[in-house]
Order: C-alpha cells, then structure tokens, then sequence
C-alpha cells in the first residue's frame, strides 16, 4: 500500500517549477509563518496514507487508486497530452468545447480533494446528521414509541428529547479521529462543480511577464465581489480561478458562456495570487522566491474552514444573520501533518465523551457498543452519510431514556 500520497496531485505541483530552478524545486510558504526551504514536489501536498481508508476492520486503498486514474487522464503527458496539459505549456493552444469538459473535470476533481473541502464536507455532514437526528423526534413512529414507554407523560418526555439535540446536549457525531474519514465524501461533489462550471465561459490566461502563478493546498478557489469572505458558486458575480502552471490559469466566470483568452496585466496578475494566498489551508507554493509573498503569508489570518455548528440552535441564529455563513468560521483539523489534517484514523475507543472546552463544551454519560444502529431516545438511527461510524454522545438526565452508543453503519 503506497504510504505517501498526494492529496493536491504532483502531476499539477510540476507545471509551477520555474525553469530557472536547478533542483526542479518550488518555494513552500506556510500560513502565518513565512517561507519554508526549497522542496521537490515528491513531498508537497502529500502524507502518510492520507487516503487510506477503514471498513470492515480492514483498511483499503480503493480512492486512491479511483484517483489516480483520474490523474492518469487529467495529467496525460506525451503524444496523446491532456487538455489541460497542452493548455499549461503551449501557448498556441486554444481549448474546444469538448476540452472545456475536460478542465472542468480537472477541476473539480482537485477542488473536491484539498484539505480545505474535506474539511468542510465534514463539517457540513456532522450539521445534517444533527437536522437527521432532530427530525426523526418529530416522526410518527417515535411519537408512538413514546406513548407506549411513557404513556401521559409522552408530550413532555418527546419535547424533553427535542430541546437536548436542538441545544447540542444530544449530538451525533464521528469523533475526530474519524472526521478526515467523513471527509473524504467531498468528493462526491465533483459532478456538480463540472456542471456549474460547464454553465460558465471560462478563459485561458496568461500571466504577467513580470511575474509567476502560484498555487497552494486549496488549488481552485471561489470568489466573488457581493460575498467576499463567503462565496457561492450560484452568485451571479462568482468566478472560479484554477492556476494550472507557474504561467497559465483558467478562469470561470457568469460574465460570458463562451472560451477566450487574454493576458493579465501586473496588478491582474498579483490579484489572483493573493486570492490563492487568502484561500489556502495552510500551504502557498511559489515557482520563485519573492518578498511579497513572504510578507502576504505572514499576514493572512483568514480562515477558509467552517467550524463546528456547535448545536442547531446556534447554526439557526448564525443563519439568521444574512451576513454569517451557516457555519461559523473556525479553526481546522486538530492534529496536523504535512497536509493539514489528521492522516491515519484508528477505531474508535469505548469511552466517555466530552466535547472541548469553550462554547461547545459538554460531557457524555458513557459510550457503549450498539448493534447495527444506535438508539437515542427511541429512535432508531440510521446516518446517511457513508461514514463509518455514528456517535451518539448525551448529558442528559438520568430520568431519560438516552444512552450513548456506538452505531456501525
């Protein structure tokens, strides 16, 4: 099983090598510190196992190699060379209709994967377990159930059970060391990325003589003027910016349907980079050393990563705030490597659970392993999601019927 894998494809880090480079390298800037030495890209965006995946007791490498057939196409190299490939080094090629298919695709596929979108795909998964947990309170089914355990005291028991999972005392979540595991479904949104993009003109361009593209560990990034700090894909001003070399960059936008190309000037130019600089996860790759760079890494502070919704409760006043996203913004993965986010997931141990300090902070009254689904307050649930594991954690009177379970899903 092939132990460091690349999380943003080597095949797109090798077209930012500036061909002044001796040693093929390219110049890594972490965010909020600054430039790191020089690396070769067998090294960058890459970790340990990092898709590596767990079921049924066994790990399997199958995404991985789904990947890396998708590279083999998105990256051909050679006579019969990708699109994307002829449209990062030669400058006479101008894309048709069917290769801006291909671009898109190339597209998708590395926006779905950077450490940035599985985290977010986590997030908003835990969310929509948690809306799945509160509306199963609300089914006929549990309303019975409820009236044959509690009889005349069912009405007060059931809004009992609701009010703990709309304030977060009830939660169904993975655990964290699971959460890159409920991650990895981000790539389940690649097929509706390529059909927004295939709804936009894109343009080939050029960068400024004067400068090089950079790209980092969120390689394809969304923004847009009316929402600046959250973008969406549906807005009408939403452009999508994929720089593919150290030279080229394709360019999506609402503004036209068509395919162009043009030349960005200096301060076009030094946009796009920034914008690639604010929306990394952690990593900016450069072709050269500049001190610009240096200092716009140093700086950047935003946080490109949803945090925990913390309970419906809050996640609903968050969304009545038109200027907040749904998901208030928060810090990433809690254990980092070279990519960012946890690399290996061990099962999960049968313990209490206790959320972390702060706004979020509540304990379990114990976990314990359940059959095929767990059971929370009567209710029999059966996550959506493909993740592996459910947990349900409680700090709920001893009164109710809850308990904390472990559900194999």
């Amino acid at each position: 099983m092939k132990d460091n894998q690349h999380f943003i494809s080597k095949a797109h880090l090798d077209k930012f090598v500036h061909p002044t480079s001796k040693d093929n390298h390219l110049f890594p800037y972490v965010k909020g510190k600054g430039g790191q030495r020089p690396t070769g890209t067998r090294r960058l965006a890459s970790a340990d196992q990092f898709f590596v995946q767990h079921e049924n007791g066994t790990t399997t490498n199958r995404l991985d190699e789904a990947r890396q057939k998708s590279e083999n196409l998105f990256f051909a190299s050679g006579i019969n060379a990708s699109p994307l490939v002829k449209c990062a080094l030669d400058d006479t090629f101008f894309p048709s209709a069917s290769d801006k298919f291909v671009l898109a695709g190339a597209a998708a596929f590395l926006r779905c994967g950077s450490p940035v979108q599985i985290h977010n795909a986590t997030m908003m998964a835990l969310f929509a377990e948690q809306m799945e947990l509160f509306n199963e309170l609300n089914t006929d089914e549990v309303k019975a159930n409820y009236r044959i355990d509690f009889g005349d005291q069912a009405d007060q028991k059931l809004q009992e059970a609701r009010e703990f999972v709309w304030k977060g005392k009830v939660f169904a979540d993975v655990g964290e060391e699971h959460w890159k595991q409920l991650g990895l479904t981000s790539f389940q949104a690649e097929e509706m990325w390529l059909n927004a993009l295939l709804q936009m003109g894109m343009t080939a361009c050029t960068c400024s003589p004067k400068s090089c593209f950079l790209t980092s560990d969120n390689p394809v990034i969304l923004t847009c003027q009316s929402q600046i700090d959250s973008p969406g894909l549906g807005l009408k001003d939403a452009d999508v910016w994929f720089p593919i070399s150290y030279k080229k960059g394709l360019l999506w936008t609402g503004k036209h349907t068509g395919i162009d190309k043009t030349t960005l000037g200096d301060s076009e130019s030094l946009a796009k980079n920034k914008s690639i600089i604010k929306w990394c996860y952690k990593d900016v790759y450069a072709p050269l050393p500049e001190e610009w760079i240096e200092s716009a890494v140093k700086e950047n502070t935003f946080d490109p990563c949803y945090g925990h919704y913390g309970s419906l409760e809050q996640a609903a006043k968050a969304g009545a705030d038109k200027s907040a996203p749904l998901a208030p913004a928060g810090k990433g993965f809690s254990t980092f490597n070279r990519g960012g986010i946890p690399v290996k997931n061990p099962y999960p141990k049968i313990q209490p659970v206790e959320k972390k300090k702060g706004k979020n902070s509540e304990k379990g009254n114990g976990v314990g392993r359940a059959g095929e689904f767990g059971e929370v307050f009567g209710v029999s649930f059966q996550p959506k999601c493909s993740s592996k594991w459910i947990r349900m954690a409680s700090a709920c009177s001893s009164s109710s019927k809850s308990s904390a379970r472990w559900a194999a899903t």
